[in-house]
């Protein structure tokens, strides 16, 4: 590693390990947990945890100090589990190795323990982003320093970036858009019209027909699979905790951010749960109403829910426990209306032309936010805001 004139923050503390924090963790194994090449089950580990934690607590100290481990532990049963891509490359596949349980258990004590050193002093990030208004060859150069600074900077840290994975997406309503190549390390990267970032699929028109499209394919998977799991004979009672949970999260997942707002994307969107109704009920009858069913079931509209979420996070930008720069957004309304108060807990509506703006999270989110009665959206504590609000949204 390049040595530093000056260190920005502070070098991270001796790891110590006590024989109290193995105790826990071999006391909260799961006694069917895998076990890797070394055969040594988790029931063990974890029946006689205590007698087993002085010696192993001992190990473990002695493979930090030492910086080696036991043969067996480096060892491990290797899988490679298909990421996206093309199937028939090696580099969209993740290695999924299975180690013994004691060397999962070491590292499980030094990734808590390197997190905290870097999340204390703000240094980790699993991916990077540039990211620039162009308007002109100028600002394409700057970015493309940006690159260059970039490319230095893995240089100087021995790292290097998988160009095949880098992309270039550009945002635009135009219809002669830039042709400037970027370039990192000397390869042009590869310009793409969607791009999936922390598991949402955005689109260079930002619209979210892709990512909708996504995720109710994987919920129709979902179902699918409950549905072959299942028994086919008729349920006498329904089974209202079964497809929720299991189906909704697919549906859910960052939809503060995409919430859908076309008519077909709500439709969509609903017709997965209409089809759950119908598999907690198990009646595929045609004549079946599903409406009836997520009646019976007392199931909220899954629009609701995304505006109910919506509305948290707004709330919980504007008292600052989310890093959203929701302050240099959000002015108070200063015209006359039914909204004002003396305590400004109101906001003035962004005024756009474009869609892609007009239903994006703040513009949308603040109409619907100023249609909140005044013990709403004043309320200071976040428990009673989620309550009130929940109880509002519904009645």
């Amino acid at each position: 590693m390049p040595s530093m004139d000056s260190e920005p923050s502070p070098a991270m503390p001796e790891i110590k390990i006590s024989i109290k924090g193995v105790h826990e963790l071999l006391a909260n194994l799961k006694p069917n947990k895998a076990t890797g090449p070394d055969d040594l089950p988790a029931r063990i580990l974890k029946e006689y945890a205590q007698e087993i934690a002085p010696a192993l607590a001992c190990i473990f100290q002695r493979s930090i100090d030492t910086g080696s481990l036991p043969e067996d532990w480096r060892r491990g049963n290797i899988s490679p589990i298909f990421k996206k891509g093309d199937r028939t490359k090696a580099s969209n596949y993740r290695p999924v190795s299975l180690t013994s349980i004691c060397s999962k258990t070491l590292e499980h004590i030094l990734h808590s323990c390197i997190m905290d050193h870097l999340d204390q002093h703000d240094f980790f990030a699993d991916d990077c982003i540039l990211y620039r208004t162009v308007g002109g060859p100028e600002d394409a150069e700057q970015l493309q320093q940006d690159l260059n600074t970039l490319r230095a900077w893995e240089t100087r840290w021995q790292m290097a970036f998988n160009t095949e994975k880098c992309f270039v997406m550009k945002v635009i309503h135009v219809k002669n858009p830039s042709t400037h190549k970027y370039m990192l390390g000397g390869s042009i990267l590869q310009e793409t019209s969607n791009h999936t970032y922390l598991g949402v699929d955005i689109t260079s028109d930002l619209k979210w027909n892709h990512h909708v499209d996504k995720i109710t394919a994987s919920a129709n998977r979902s179902l699918g699979f409950l549905r072959r799991l299942t028994s086919p004979s008729v349920q006498e009672e329904p089974r209202p905790g079964l497809s929720p949970h299991s189906v909704r999260p697919h549906l859910e997942y960052s939809a503060a951010v995409w919430d859908a707002y076309t008519q077909d994307q709500i439709t969509q969107l609903e017709a997965i749960q209409r089809r759950g109704a119908r598999f907690v009920f198990n009646d595929y009858q045609y004549t079946s109403s599903p409406t009836s069913m997520i009646t019976a079931l007392k199931w909220d509209p899954l629009s609701l829910r995304r505006k109910e979420r919506r509305l948290n996070v707004l709330y919980d930008a504007v008292h600052g426990h989310l890093s959203i720069p929701a302050r240099t957004i959000l002015r108070p309304t200063t015209r006359s209306s039914r909204f004002v108060n003396i305590n400004n807990t109101y906001h003035r509506q962004i005024s756009t032309k474009k869609d892609c703006y007009k239903f994006s999270f703040f513009p949308r989110t603040i109409v619907d936010w100023n249609q909140l009665p005044f013990h709403i959206t004043s309320a200071t504590d976040q428990e009673v805001f989620k309550q009130q609000l929940h109880e509002h949204l519904r009645n």
